[in-house]
Protein backbone atom coordinates (compact mmCIF):
# COMPACT_ATOMS: atom_id res chain seq x y z
CA UNK A 1 0.00 0.00 0.00
CA UNK A 2 2.66 2.07 0.66
CA UNK A 3 4.88 1.95 -2.52
CA UNK A 4 1.22 2.63 -4.21
CA UNK A 5 0.40 5.33 -2.56
CA UNK A 6 3.92 7.60 -3.03
CA UNK A 7 3.98 6.64 -6.20
CA UNK A 8 0.43 8.02 -6.82
CA UNK A 9 1.69 10.92 -4.71
CA UNK A 10 4.24 11.25 -7.22
CA UNK A 11 2.82 11.08 -10.09
CA UNK A 12 0.20 13.82 -9.19
CA UNK A 13 2.67 16.11 -7.64
CA UNK A 14 4.77 15.90 -11.43
CA UNK A 15 0.59 16.45 -12.91
CA UNK A 16 0.48 19.24 -10.17
CA UNK A 17 3.39 21.02 -12.19
CA UNK A 18 2.16 21.09 -15.33
CA UNK A 19 -1.28 21.90 -14.72
CA UNK A 20 -2.99 25.01 -16.68
CA UNK A 21 -5.20 27.54 -15.11
CA UNK A 22 -8.10 25.63 -16.40
CA UNK A 23 -7.70 22.42 -14.99
CA UNK A 24 -5.94 23.34 -11.89
CA UNK A 25 -8.13 22.53 -8.49
CA UNK A 26 -6.41 22.77 -4.84
CA UNK A 27 -6.60 19.88 -2.92
CA UNK A 28 -8.69 20.66 0.46
CA UNK A 29 -6.92 18.02 2.53
CA UNK A 30 -3.36 19.23 1.52
CA UNK A 31 -3.95 22.45 -0.17
CA UNK A 32 -1.49 21.37 -3.13
CA UNK A 33 -2.60 22.14 -6.73
CA UNK A 34 -4.44 19.45 -8.81
CA UNK A 35 -4.41 18.91 -12.57
CA UNK A 36 -5.95 16.55 -14.74
CA UNK A 37 -8.59 14.21 -13.79
CA UNK A 38 -7.96 14.28 -10.34
CA UNK A 39 -9.21 18.18 -10.54
CA UNK A 40 -12.75 17.10 -11.67
CA UNK A 41 -15.56 17.43 -9.95
CA UNK A 42 -19.13 17.73 -10.22
CA UNK A 43 -19.09 21.35 -9.27
CA UNK A 44 -16.20 21.95 -11.85
CA UNK A 45 -18.29 21.39 -14.63
CA UNK A 46 -19.33 23.72 -17.44
CA UNK A 47 -22.56 22.79 -19.76
CA UNK A 48 -20.71 24.97 -22.52
CA UNK A 49 -17.59 25.41 -23.82
CA UNK A 50 -15.58 29.17 -24.42
CA UNK A 51 -14.72 27.56 -27.73
CA UNK A 52 -17.12 26.30 -30.59
CA UNK A 53 -16.36 22.82 -30.95
CA UNK A 54 -17.73 20.11 -33.92
CA UNK A 55 -20.49 17.94 -33.53
CA UNK A 56 -18.53 13.86 -33.10
CA UNK A 57 -18.87 10.50 -31.31
CA UNK A 58 -15.86 9.49 -29.24
CA UNK A 59 -15.20 6.41 -28.40
CA UNK A 60 -12.53 5.44 -25.59
CA UNK A 61 -11.46 1.74 -24.87
CA UNK A 62 -9.31 1.01 -21.76
CA UNK A 63 -7.88 -2.23 -21.83
CA UNK A 64 -6.39 -3.10 -17.65
CA UNK A 65 -3.38 -5.34 -17.65
CA UNK A 66 -5.66 -7.47 -15.51
CA UNK A 67 -7.91 -8.44 -19.12
CA UNK A 68 -10.50 -6.38 -17.79
CA UNK A 69 -11.65 -3.56 -21.20
CA UNK A 70 -14.35 -1.01 -20.52
CA UNK A 71 -15.26 1.50 -23.22
CA UNK A 72 -16.80 5.00 -22.69
CA UNK A 73 -19.14 6.87 -25.26
CA UNK A 74 -19.59 10.36 -25.51
CA UNK A 75 -21.65 12.51 -27.86
CA UNK A 76 -20.68 15.95 -28.58
CA UNK A 77 -23.92 18.06 -29.95
CA UNK A 78 -24.53 21.60 -30.57
CA UNK A 79 -21.96 21.57 -27.73
CA UNK A 80 -23.53 19.72 -25.20
CA UNK A 81 -21.58 16.56 -23.77
CA UNK A 82 -24.08 13.53 -23.49
CA UNK A 83 -23.30 9.33 -22.68
CA UNK A 84 -24.33 7.37 -25.64
CA UNK A 85 -25.40 3.82 -24.99
CA UNK A 86 -24.42 1.46 -27.64
CA UNK A 87 -26.92 -1.09 -26.76
CA UNK A 88 -30.21 1.24 -27.13
CA UNK A 89 -28.49 3.65 -29.52
CA UNK A 90 -29.45 6.52 -27.44
CA UNK A 91 -27.95 9.47 -26.16
CA UNK A 92 -28.70 11.96 -22.95
CA UNK A 93 -27.32 13.36 -20.38
CA UNK A 94 -25.61 11.39 -17.97
CA UNK A 95 -26.81 12.62 -14.72
CA UNK A 96 -30.28 13.15 -13.50
CA UNK A 97 -31.25 16.96 -12.41
CA UNK A 98 -30.01 17.12 -9.19
CA UNK A 99 -28.34 13.88 -8.58
CA UNK A 100 -25.35 13.77 -6.11
CA UNK A 101 -21.93 12.50 -6.92
CA UNK A 102 -22.77 12.84 -10.86
CA UNK A 103 -21.46 15.25 -13.91
CA UNK A 104 -20.64 15.06 -16.90
CA UNK A 105 -19.24 18.69 -18.82
CA UNK A 106 -16.50 20.50 -20.31
CA UNK A 107 -13.82 21.28 -17.59
CA UNK A 108 -12.49 24.34 -19.37
CA UNK A 109 -12.17 23.10 -22.92
CA UNK A 110 -11.79 19.30 -22.42
CA UNK A 111 -14.54 16.91 -21.16
CA UNK A 112 -14.65 15.90 -17.81
CA UNK A 113 -16.96 13.10 -15.86
CA UNK A 114 -17.40 12.60 -12.21
CA UNK A 115 -19.47 10.07 -10.83
CA UNK A 116 -19.54 8.09 -7.32
CA UNK A 117 -20.53 5.01 -6.98
CA UNK A 118 -22.60 3.14 -4.18
CA UNK A 119 -19.60 1.27 -2.78
CA UNK A 120 -18.16 4.82 -2.68
CA UNK A 121 -16.02 4.24 -5.73
CA UNK A 122 -14.80 8.03 -6.91
CA UNK A 123 -14.26 7.92 -11.28
CA UNK A 124 -12.90 10.84 -12.73
CA UNK A 125 -12.08 11.30 -16.10
CA UNK A 126 -10.76 14.35 -18.34
CA UNK A 127 -10.60 13.64 -22.24
CA UNK A 128 -9.01 16.05 -24.36
CA UNK A 129 -10.83 16.39 -27.44
CA UNK A 130 -8.13 18.17 -29.34
CA UNK A 131 -5.45 14.75 -28.85
CA UNK A 132 -8.12 12.62 -27.86
CA UNK A 133 -6.59 11.54 -24.80
CA UNK A 134 -8.40 10.69 -22.09
CA UNK A 135 -6.76 10.51 -18.15
CA UNK A 136 -8.62 8.65 -15.55
CA UNK A 137 -8.52 8.30 -11.80
CA UNK A 138 -10.32 5.81 -9.73
CA UNK A 139 -10.22 6.03 -5.94
CA UNK A 140 -11.63 3.88 -4.08
CA UNK A 141 -11.06 2.22 -0.39
CA UNK A 142 -10.31 -1.20 -1.46
CA UNK A 143 -7.51 0.04 -4.22
CA UNK A 144 -6.63 3.29 -3.08
CA UNK A 145 -5.75 5.88 -6.05
CA UNK A 146 -5.19 4.47 -9.70
CA UNK A 147 -4.58 6.15 -12.66
CA UNK A 148 -4.92 5.40 -16.05
CA UNK A 149 -4.22 7.06 -19.41
CA UNK A 150 -5.41 5.88 -23.14
CA UNK A 151 -6.35 6.84 -26.46
CA UNK A 152 -9.71 7.40 -28.04
CA UNK A 153 -11.31 7.54 -31.47
CA UNK A 154 -14.02 10.20 -32.66
CA UNK A 155 -16.22 9.32 -36.01
CA UNK A 156 -19.51 10.16 -37.05
CA UNK A 157 -22.68 10.15 -34.78
CA UNK A 158 -24.16 6.29 -35.20
CA UNK A 159 -26.32 6.05 -37.97
CA UNK A 160 -29.69 6.33 -36.29
CA UNK A 161 -28.99 7.43 -33.32
CA UNK A 162 -32.05 9.52 -30.82
CA UNK A 163 -30.35 12.34 -28.83
CA UNK A 164 -32.36 13.51 -25.81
Amino acid sequence: MYRTTALTLGLIGLASCSASGEDAQVDGNSGDALSGAAAVTVESLAATRSQPVDDQFITCTEKQDNGITSTQFFLITDGAVKSYSRMQNFARDMCDPGQPGCGLGWQGEKVGLYFETASGAVNQMLLDIETLTMEKRLTSDTSGVEEFTFQCESGPFPEGVTID
